[in-house]
């Protein structure tokens, strides 16, 4: 995992110092080596992080041996192995073992069809020579981050914002994103930042660049389509377990050692076990534990370490912990955030680091691929609603209920309306924010997308809480938290294989009995705990919030009345009225902007 940049210079400009000044932006990000390549016009900078073949031979910007294609790239590539014989079979000749030298030659072979072969997590720029043209691509689900700007002096790319901050000659807020953020908590976009003139590609596309015509153009080469299977619960239990274990098979390869982010839910638990499963080697375990009892995951990750008799490491991060680190948090962020539960994340990567792993395998995805959240039982509720069967329904409903410790009938029936009723939760929301100004916001979009999604069908609410909704901001908060300490995060659960037929199976195989992913729990029942795999009580690798906001509300307040940003959106008369009634959460999310500002935009 690594770092890039490059440049694409309208005018006369010499970037070449530039570049090496970005590049020490994100040394973080790959702090082993720096390589630039200049060619015309163009730069292409790399940070690199050693994973795969760490000799320095698989440095890069890479060239081909006939020096026509040259590629920086971020990731990594599962299924190398397989290409690399494909690719020799050809004709291509190798002179590393990396993945880098098997996409760059991929695209000699292939073009830019050559992503549809990969099985990974990448974010690559490669410059033809010949054509004059950059072709920059992300992965389907993207998990690795590429930012990109256009401006009158060049057009820029990077894997992080802050490098690309330099290039501008104004930083300014989006003005539409802040709003958004702050009445709605959305935090995340496909395309936009939270930066007016900074903007991502999305995962499952390809950007394709003219250095000559100056002109960009961007495809979506993924597309998750509907392609329901007719099976039954053990067949697919057999086929998902089977796809998984590859998942975890390919995962699992590196260069250097590898450990497991456990915080004591089902998801991560199942890693441990099929990684010990198909392990000789000695596999060590890392759990961040709240402080608050109330939503501790202690005893769960402890079962499942005295279990499979991992080694296991245990932080417990306090409330002067967070106060100390929260400026580095937001640093390595970019972008306001909306709980403090990432900041758990955060110090989880940071002992990761100081135990000289350098890759880590994570849980992330498995709820929106096995439908685990509470909310998604609204899709049993619509469909009973749909069926008209009411002795069934009532039955249904009551297991629902009872497998699940969170979910009441009043917050059931919260997410049915919110479901059925976008616009009900919109004015909710406007309602709670009272001291926000609202007027002339934008349609929460996001709202109106999960409320059709859900009543459409399963696959549509879960390609749009992958692709869009959901999924997107858990991934950016996971490689930005992992980056800042040169920490490869790896999510098995999305391997694109297991994620298509998991969409492509029936609801009832994942919500089934009453139980949230049912699927994943049937697959490992009785090779782990029942306590694990039989769990009502799901808390998601939460903070203490209760113990940490607590202290900070004073602290909070304090920075939201100091903000100049937030006078554009907040009325901060009617913000001291309310007083105790603004909850932490809506006042974690004005702080948030305020410190995002402070970092960012206060000495632009």
């Amino acid at each position: 995992m690594c770092g890039i940049v490059g440049i694409s210079a309208k005018t006369n400009n010499d970037y070449s110092d530039t570049i090496r000044a970005l590049l020490s932006k994100i040394k973080h990000r790959g702090p082993e080596s720096e390589g630039v390549f200049q060619k015309g016009t163009v730069w292409l900078g790399h940070r690199r992080l050693k994973i795969i073949d760490i000799s320095d031979r698989s440095n890069q910007p890479l060239v081909t041996t006939c020096g026509r294609y040259t590629i920086s790239y971020n990731g990594e590539i599962y299924n190398h192995h397989e290409l690399r014989d494909e690719l020799i079979g050809l004709g291509h000749q190798f002179v590393t073992t990396s993945d880098t030298e098997v996409i760059l030659l991929a695209y000699k072979q292939w073009g830019s069809d050559c992503v549809e072969r990969f099985n990974g997590i990448w974010a690559f720029a490669i410059f033809d020579a010949e054509s004059n043209q950059l072709f920059i691509s992300r992965d389907r689900f993207g998990v690795k981050p590429l930012y990109y700007i256009e401006t009158s002096e060049c057009y820029a790319f990077a894997s992080e914002i802050k490098a690309l901050l330099p290039l501008l000659k104004q930083v300014k807020a989006s003005a539409k994103r802040v709003a958004s953020f702050l009445v709605y908590g959305e935090c995340e976009d496909a395309e936009s930042t939270f930066f007016a003139d900074i903007h991502k590609l999305p995962g499952g596309c390809n950007l394709r660049y003219n250095t000559a015509t100056q002109q960009a153009t961007i495809t979506t080469y993924y597309d998750i389509k509907s392609q329901p299977l007719d099976v039954d619960p053990q067949e697919a239990l057999a086929k998902a377990k089977a796809l998984l274990q590859s998942s975890i098979d390919y995962q699992r390869v590196a260069d250097v050692p590898v450990a497991v982010s456990l915080s004591g839910g089902l998801d991560s638990s199942v890693i441990t076990k099929l990684v010990l499963d198909h392990s000789t080697a000695p596999f060590t375990a890392f759990t961040a534990i709240s402080e608050d009892s109330n939503n501790s995951e202690l005893p769960y990750a402890e079962k499942v370490a005295d279990d499979t008799k991992i080694d296991w490491v245990k932080i417990t991060p306090n409330y002067d912990d967070v106060v100390r680190e929260l400026p580095n948090v937001v640093h390595a962020q970019e972008e306001p955030f909306s709980t403090p539960s990432i900041i758990m994340q955060y110090f989880l990567m940071k002992r990761v680091h100081e135990s000289g792993i350098k890759v880590v395998l994570d849980g992330q995805g498995a709820d929106e691929v096995f439908l685990g959240y509470e909310r998604y039982i609204v899709l049993e509720v619509l469909r009973l609603l749909r069926t008209s069967q009411a002795i069934s329904s009532f039955s249904d409903l009551r297991l629902c209920l009872a497998n699940n410790d969170k979910l009441s009938i009043k917050r059931l029936a919260y997410y049915t309306a919110g479901s059925l009723f976008p616009k009900l939760r919109q004015r909710y929301m406007n309602m709670r924010a009272k001291y926000l100004n609202t007027k002339g916001i934008q349609k929460p979009d996001y709202l109106y997308h999960y409320a059709m999604s859900s009543k459409r069908s399963c696959f549509e609410l879960q390609k749009l809480e992958l692709m869009a909704t959901n999924l997107p901001a858990l991934l950016r908060f996971a490689d930005k938290n992992s980056m800042a300490f040169s920490v490869e995060d790896r999510v098995p659960y999305l391997d694109h294989r297991l994620v298509e037929l998991c969409l492509s199976l029936p609801q009832n195989v994942k919500l089934r009995h009453g139980w949230t992913k049912w699927l994943l729990r049937a697959m490992f029942d009785k090779q782990l705990p029942d306590g694990i795999i039989w769990r009502k009580n799901k808390i998601a690798y939460e903070a203490p919030e209760r113990i940490w906001l607590k202290q900070l509300r004073p602290a909070m307040y304090a920075a939201v009345m100091e903000s100049p940003l937030l006078d554009d959106y907040c009325d901060k008369g009617k913000l001291t009225k309310q007083g105790h009634k603004v909850d932490d959460r809506q006042l974690w999310r004005l702080y948030s902007v305020a410190l995002w500002e402070k970092e960012f935009l206060s000495n632009a």
